[in-house]
C-alpha cells in the first residue's frame, strides 16, 4: 500500500475531524466501486480481456492488512457489496450471472440457475437479497423467495428487514411478514431502509415509513435523486439549479442544505452522522459538525469518484495519473508519539562507542525511531528536521527527514564514529517531529566516544622496507624530441612496532628546472602504515640542455609529526650529430659575435628574426655583398654570389646565452644554400673560449651538431 496524509477543510472549523488517507491499491489495473464496512473493503478490478473481447473482472477484499482476490476472473464479477466480513457479488458462470458470497474465509456460490441470471445482490449481516426470477433472501442457512417474478427491483436489506419496489409500489419484509407500504400512486421509486425506517421518492418528494406510519418529509418542489438513509437521517441529491446539483440532509427534524457551490455534488452516501459525496472531481465528508475535503489534486490524483462510508471510515476510487486505485480515509483519534524504542516512550537516547583504537573500523550502533500506537487511529509521524551540535563530523548518523511513519511502525538508523583523529568526542542531535494534527515533539540523541592516539608517529620514506629520505633519479642523456622519459618511484609510510599514525603529504615545493623535470605528485591524506603510493617523474625532451630539479615533500600526521623527503631529478636532452651539409651559425657566448660557416655547403642568403627586438644592428657586418637588412628584430642578406668560407657578421647577438637560450632566442632562422633549393634552419653552435667545449641545437626541424674550431663535443661546459 502507498500511504499519504491529507487534511484540507472545505468549511474551516476547530471541531472538524482531521483525516488520514491510505492508498489501498497500487497496481497496473483499474480498481472500481469500493464498499466499506468497518475496516474491511471490497471492490472489483479489470484484470484483462476475455476471448469475447469484453473485459474480465475480479472481486477483491481488504481486511485492514491484506488484499485477497475472492472471485474467479470473469466478464461479470462487478459491484460487490459488503457487511462485516461478508461480501456478495454477481459473477458470470457459463453465460449466466450467479450470486456469490465470501464470508471472510470461503467463497460460496449461492445460486445455480438454468435459464435466468441473478443480479444486484445486497447484504446486511448474514442476510443476502438478490433479484432473479423473483426476489430472494438467503439468511445464512435457507434461501426464500420474497416476491413473485412480476417486477421486483431496487431492493435493499438492513438486518432482517428487506424493502423493494414492485409494479410502482413499495413493499417491506420484516423477517416474517411482507407489507405493502404504498398503494395506487404508481410513481414510488428508490426505496431505502435503515433498521425499521424506510424511505422512498414519489413525484419528486421524499416519504418515510417508521414502522408504524408514513409521513412526507419534503414538500419543496426541488427534484431529488439518489436518496439514502441511516437511522433517522436522510440525505439526497437535489436539483436546486437546473445544471447544479447540491446535497441536502434531513436529521429527523430539519432539512439542511450541506453544499452551495458552482459544481455538481452527487452520489451522497450515509452512515450515522457521516455523509460523503462527490463534488466535482473531489470527495467531501460532513461529520455532523463541518465539511472536510478529503481528496485533493496531489501527485496527479486529478479525478475521484464512487465514495462510500461506514461509520467514520470512507473509501473512494481515485486516479493516480496512470490508472484507478482505491483510497481509504479515517479520522485521526490520537496524535503521533515519537520514541527511540517500540515498547515505551523514550525521548532521550545515549549512544556511547567507548574507547576505540585509531583507524579501527568500528561497527555502527543501531537505533530505532518508532511511532507508538495509541487508542483508535493514531496520526502518522513526520521527522521534519535534524539539528546537530558538537562533534558531528566525527560522530555521525544516517538520519534523514521522513514522512508518514504509521503508528505501531518504526525505522532503523545507525550512528558511526570516525576513528582517524584521536580525541574525546561528544555530539547531540535534536530531532523535531510533527503530524497531521500539528503535534510537535522532540527527541534527543546523544552520541559519545573516544579515539585513542596511535602508538607511533608516521614514517615517510622513498622505500617500502627501509627509512630513505632522499631519492635521486638521473634520466641520463636522451635525444631531442624523443618520447618523454618516465621513471616511477614510491612514497611509503613505514610500519612501527605498534599502531602507527597515518601519513599526510601536505605540500610539494619544487626548485630548478621543474618545467622540464616534472612529477605527478599531489598532496594526499591518511596513507596507512605499511602501505605506499606510486608516482612518476618525467623528463620533457622538447628542449635541449642539461637540467636539474629538486622537490621538497613536506609530511605530517595526527600527532603533529613533521617530516621532509627530498627528490632530486637530473637529465640531459642532447642534440643529434652535426649535419655537414647544413651551414652553421656559430655564436660566441662571451662577445655575442656571430660567424656564418657554409660547413661544406654554400650560403647565398639568410634570415634571422627575434620578436623581442634584441638584435644589435649597429654591429652588423654584411658578408654576402648583396641586399641587407639590419634592425633589432630582423637580420637578413641576399646575393647572387655565394659564401664558401666562414665569415663574421659582427657582435649582433646579446652575450651570455647558452644553447637552450639561443634556441629560444631565434624565432626565425633560415639559410639559402643555392638557387632552387629549399630554405633550411642553420645548425646552431654556442662557442665558449678555452677550455673549448661547445653545444649546438637545431631550431625547428633541422639536425644539430657540435663544432668548435675543428673540434666537436656534446655538451656546453663553463669556460
Amino acid at each position: 500500500m502507498v500511504t499519504l496524509a491529507i487534511s484540507c477543510l472545505f468549511v474551516p472549523s476547530a471541531l472538524a475531524a482531521t483525516y488520514q488517507v491510505t492508498q489501498i491499491t497500487d497496481n497496473e489495473i483499474d480498481d472500481f466501486s469500493p464498499q466499506v464496512s468497518g475496516d474491511n473493503i471490497a471492490w472489483y478490478a479489470k484484470t484483462g480481456i476475455a476471448t469475447s473481447g469484453f473485459p474480465t473482472t475480479a472481486v477483491f477484499f481488504f481486511d485492514g492488512t491484506t488484499i485477497t482476490q475472492i472471485s474467479n476472473e470473469s466478464t461479470g464479477s462487478k459491484f460487490p457489496k459488503i457487511s462485516g466480513n461478508n461480501v456478495v457479488w454477481a459473477g458470470n458462470t457459463e453465460g449466466r450471472n450467479e450470486i456469490f458470497l465470501y464470508d471472510g474465509a470461503t467463497t460460496t456460490q449461492l445460486t445455480s440457475t438454468v435459464d435466468t441470471s441473478e443480479s444486484n445482490p445486497q447484504v446486511s449481516g448474514d442476510n443476502v437479497v438478490w433479484q432473479g426470477d423473483g426476489l430472494f433472501l438467503y439468511d445464512g442457512v435457507t434461501t426464500t423467495m420474497l416476491a413473485d417474478p412480476t417486477f421486483p427491483s431496487d431492493h435493499r436489506v438492513s438486518g432482517n428487514n428487506v424493502v423493494w419496489r414492485d409494479d410502482g409500489d413499495i413493499f417491506s419484509y420484516d423477517g416474517v411478514t411482507t407489507t405493502q407500504l404504498t398503494s395506487g400512486s404508481g410513481d414510488n421509486v428508490s426505496p431505502r431502509i435503515s433498521g425499521d425506517n424506510v424511505i422512498w421518492r414519489n413525484n419528486g418528494e421524499i416519504y418515510q415509513y417508521d414502522g408504524v406510519s408514513t409521513s412526507q418529509l419534503t414538500n419543496d418542489g426541488i427534484g431529488k435523486i439518489r436518496i439514502e438513509t441511516s437511522g433517522d437521517n436522510v440525505v439526497w441529491e437535489g436539483n436546486f439549479h437546473p445544471d447544479d446539483n447540491e446535497i441536502y440532509l434531513y436529521d429527523g427534524v430539519t432539512t439542511i442544505r450541506l453544499t452551495d457551490n458552482s459544481f455538481d455534488d452527487t452520489v451522497p452516501q450515509m452512515s450515522g452522522d457521516n455523509i460523503v459525496w462527490q463534488g466535482g472531481s473531489k470527495i467531501f465528508v460532513f461529520d455532523g459538525v463541518a465539511t472536510t475535503r478529503i481528496s485533493d489534486l496531489i501527485d496527479c490524483f486529478c479525478a475521484n469518484m464512487s465514495p462510500h462510508v461506514s461509520g467514520a471510515n470512507i473509501v473512494w476510487t481515485g486516479h493516480d495519473g496512470n490508472d484507478w486505485e482505491i483510497f481509504m480515509a479515517m479520522p485521526i483519534d490520537s496524535p503521533s508519539n515519537a520514541s527511540f524504542v517500540t515498547g515505551s516512550d523514550l525521548n532521550t537516547l545515549d549512544v556511547d562507542f567507548g574507547s576505540v583504537a585509531p583507524y579501527e573500523l568500528v561497527a555502527p550502533i543501531g537505533f530505532d525511531i518508532a511511532n507508538l500506537l495509541s487508542a483508535g487511529v493514531t496520526a502518522r509521524l513526520d521527522l521534519d528536521s535534524i539539528s546537530g551540535t558538537g562533534d558531528t563530523t566525527t560522530l555521525t548518523t544516517d538520519l534523514a527527514p521522513f514522512t508518514e511513519l504509521d503508528a505501531g511502525s518504526f525505522l532503523s538508523f545507525e550512528a558511526q564514529i570516525d576513528t582517524n583523529v584521536p580525541g574525546l568526542y561528544n555530539a547531540t542531535y535534536q530531532l523535531d517531529f510533527t503530524d497531521a494534527l500539528g503535534t510537535d515533539q522532540t527527541l534527543t540523541l546523544n552520541v559519545s566516544g573516544e579515539v585513542l592516539a596511535p602508538d607511533f608517529p608516521s614514517n615517510a620514506s622513498f622505500s617500502t622496507v627501509s627509512d630513505q629520505n632522499v631519492l635521486s633519479i638521473d634520466f641520463g642523456t636522451v635525444s631531442l624530441d624523443a618520447a618523454a622519459a618516465v621513471v616511477g618511484f614510491d612514497l611509503a609510510n613505514l610500519l612501527g612496532a605498534g599502531t602507527t599514525a597515518h601519513l599526510d603529504l601536505v605540500s610539494i615545493t619544487g626548485t630548478g628546472k621543474t618545467g622540464t623535470l616534472t612529477t605527478d605528485l599531489a598532496p594526499f591524506a591518511d596513507l596507512v602504515a605499511g602501505d605506499s603510493s606510486s608516482f612518476e617523474a618525467a623528463l620533457d625532451t622538447s628542449v635541449p640542455g642539461l637540467f636539474g630539479a629538486s622537490y621538497a615533500l613536506s609530511f605530517t600526521d595526527i600527532l603533529g609529526t613533521s617530516q621532509t623527503l627530498t627528490l632530486s631529478l637530473s637529465g640531459e636532452v642532447a642534440l643529434p650529430a652535426n649535419d655537414p651539409n647544413i651551414p652553421d651559425l656559430i655564436y660566441d657566448a662571451v662577445t655575442g659575435e656571430v660567424i656564418l660557416d657554409p660547413d661544406g655547403s654554400s650560403i647565398i642568403g639568410y634570415s634571422l628574426r627575434n620578436e623581442s627586438g634584441a638584435f644589435l644592428p649597429g654591429n652588423f657586418n654584411p658578408v654576402l655583398g648583396g641586399v641587407a637588412t639590419a634592425t633589432s628584430i630582423i637580420l637578413e642578406e641576399a646575393a647572387f654570389g655565394s659564401l664558401a668560407s666562414p665569415a663574421s657578421i659582427g657582435n649582433v647577438f646579446p652575450a651570455g646565452m647558452d644553447i637552450t637560450e639561443l634556441f629560444q632566442f631565434l624565432s626565425n632562422n633560415q639559410v639559402s644554400r643555392s638557387l632552387g633549393t629549399p630554405l633550411v634552419p642553420f645548425d646552431l653552435i654556442v662557442v665558449v673560449p678555452e677550455p673549448s667545449t661547445y653545444a649546438m641545437a637545431a631550431l625547428g626541424l633541422m639536425a644539430v651538431g657540435a663544432l668548435g674550431w675543428r673540434r666537436r663535443c656534446s655538451r656546453l661546459m663553463p669556460g
